[in-house]
């Protein structure tokens, strides 16, 4: 099985994103597989204009920017592989505007004239199978606790799914990033066997992928486990202007790393 990391995070092969599909990419060599990452921050993408050019009908799949920049060679790569992880960091509620750029540049593969209904039932035009049905992993690290943070990402990959007809074979998700250490290892992993263990299961993730084409939710549930919890008595006085301060202060000295 090949099994293609995409990493969305602008801080390129830097980042706790990076750090993190590390872990994935280690798992899926330990189970025999073949990994490519590509960081997309360190790719040229030009932006989709809406142009149309790639619709008129002498040039239906072939954008303005072919062989200008990597899209096309990222595309081949995705055609390729056997399952695509789709990691990112959370910016301001969301996955990436790196990813998002690739994702726009799908118009260039597809005549948006053909429409057809896709097997989960929605009216929608053609798209590029080899390169959008593909099994597909979504990888979100964000430093901010609450699972409200990562929701809309996560909304967007259950439209994307539907309209794609892509299988959704494993959800990952790392809150709390900051208290994680960013993956420095003189920081957390000699030290915080908890994060270790999380570490591990992302590792455990990757080899899940080749030896059973998906991530159990025993190793999604390990894997996404929170490292700081706001206790449900404190939800409940967080009304409470005093409390809410004192409590907030609280929570800030837990997540620092």
């Amino acid at each position: 099985m090949k099994v293609l990391i995409l990493n969305g995070s602008y801080r390129g092969a830097n980042g706790y994103t990076a750090f993190l599909a590390g872990r994935i990419a280690d798992g899926v060599r330990s189970a025999d597989g073949e990994v490519e990452t590509i960081h997309l921050a360190a790719c040229t993408l030009r932006r989709c204009t809406g142009c149309f050019s790639c619709q008129r009908a002498d040039r239906i799949g072939h954008c303005i920017w072919e062989g200008r920049d990597d899209a096309s060679r990222i595309f081949e790569a995705m055609r390729a592989a056997d399952v695509l992880v789709f990691a990112s960091p959370i910016y301001v509620f969301h996955q990436s505007s790196l990813m998002h750029q690739l994702f726009d540049r799908y118009l260039g593969t597809c005549d948006s004239q053909a429409f057809h209904f896709t097997r989960s039932g929605l009216f929608f035009h053609q798209v590029d199978g080899a390169l959008c049905a593909k099994p597909f992993v979504t990888a979100f690290c964000q430093d901010n606790l609450e699972t409200w943070t990562h929701r809309s990402a996560m909304n967007y990959y259950r439209i994307y799914q539907r309209f794609m007809d892509a299988p959704w074979v494993g959800k990952l998700v790392r809150p709390s990033g900051g208290r994680a250490g960013h993956g420095r290892a003189d920081a957390v992993l000699a030290d915080a066997p908890a994060v270790n263990r999380i570490h591990q299961a992302w590792q455990e993730a990757g080899a899940a992928l080749v030896k059973k084409g998906r991530i159990p939710r025993s190793i999604e549930r390990r894997a996404n486990r929170p490292l700081v919890r706001i206790p449900w008595l404190v939800r409940c006085f967080m009304h409470v202007p005093a409390f809410r301060e004192r409590a907030s202060r609280r929570i800030q000295d837990m997540m620092a790393p």
